[in-house]
């Protein structure tokens, strides 16, 4: 029997999950919690995301809400600083014997978890292991790209369409899905060469059994700097992964901005030469960010999904690459479809 799962609060990511749960592996989606001062209990979460509408619906916080579900996913919402508040949600449904599971933010916020974890035994094999099936890999420009509601997307279509795959996901709620997010030995205290290795070798291995047809890699961590003072990890777990694994394909998450078509073209340059990523389609999200006065956060601004949708159409050259907007269920469905054309050989696509 299916466990009955509950996401609280809301995010974008989650929204994401909402919308693919038919995927769920073990689970049913049963409530996408908000809290009650946001009025937005009874409306379609596509008021959070911006995406297309869809018949899920935002259900209020309560202690009866938790009670009927059999685990609840706790995430870390940025509008939602309190810590006070996700630990009354543990606690409730602690005494209510209910699962919980924390997003790593949110356990190394609370304190349950470290920023590094300690290293493990596993041995680092001096040794190369070449990926013999496609590998299409998604890629990030920061946080609140869609990236993945993008992960999520391509594998419904190639599910959908018969093929066997094996996934890496940039989410901690990929577990629901029945694939794998980012194994520990990459928040370990190790060098970057031994984690090169590790993750070739975590590959070898999570392809070895079912003869999979394509293995779908999500990139945890934004590509490169914002600038001087908005680090974002220095595109260090992107060099690690796409290192221990060349991609035969790759999607670029981005947010949107006018006049990007020149943006798009260094950007696919710089994955080339600096991550060995062949970038042929960018997801552009219905988001913009602009940076604060003293140049040390970002701040961003949600748009409806279909104002991108023109603004792709009018003020993006599409050139060699495919421009498509993943909470647009048209869009994506189409660039997934080139996707599947291309990793099969077939090179009179239409872009």
């Amino acid at each position: 029997m299916n466990k009955k799962l509950a996401l609280f609060p809301m995010t974008r990511d989650l929204c994401a999950v909402a919308r693919y749960s038919h995927l769920f592996d073990g689970y049913t989606l049963h409530a996408a919690v908000v809290l009650p001062s946001l009025r937005l209990g009874g409306k379609d979460i596509c008021t959070i995301d911006g995406g297309s509408p869809t018949d899920i619906v935002l259900v209020n916080y309560s202690e009866n809400i938790i009670d009927e579900c059999d685990v609840v996913y706790i995430d870390y919402c940025e509008n939602l600083t309190s810590l006070q508040l996700y630990e009354r949600v543990i606690d409730c449904a602690n005494k209510l014997g209910k699962d919980v599971v924390l997003s790593r933010q949110l356990s190394i916020l609370l304190g349950k978890t470290t920023e590094v974890s300690p290293i493990s035994d596993m041995p680092v094999v001096d040794a190369f292991f070449e990926c013999t099936i496609p590998v299409l890999s998604v890629l990030t420009q920061g946080a609140n790209t869609n990236q993945f509601a993008v992960e999520l997307a391509i594998r419904d279509h190639f599910v959908k369409m018969g093929y066997n795959i094996k996934q890496v996901g940039t989410h901690e709620s990929s577990q629901f899905f029945g694939f794998d997010s980012q194994p520990s030995f990459m928040y370990e205290n190790r060098d970057a060469y031994q984690k090169i290795l590790l993750f070739n070798q975590y590959i070898k291995n999570l392809t070895a059994d079912g003869n999979p047809d394509l293995l779908i890699l999500g990139v945890s961590e934004p590509v490169m700097k914002h600038n001087t003072k908005i680090l974002q990890g220095l595109g260090v777990s992107p060099f690690i992964m796409t290192s221990a694994v060349r991609s035969d394909l790759s999607v670029y998450c981005m947010h949107y901005a006018k006049s990007i078509s020149k943006y798009i073209k260094e950007v696919a340059l710089y994955c080339n030469y600096r991550l060995d990523s062949n970038v042929k389609f960018f997801n552009i999200a219905n988001v913009t960010d602009t940076v604060d006065d003293n140049f040390v956060k970002l701040n961003y601004t949600n748009l409806p999904s279909r104002y991108v949708m023109q603004g792709i159409v009018d003020e993006i050259e599409v050139d060699d690459f495919c421009i498509f907007t993943a909470l647009e269920n048209e869009s994506v469905a189409n660039a997934c479809k080139i996707m599947e054309d291309m990793l099969a050989g077939n090179v009179k696509y239409m872009l």
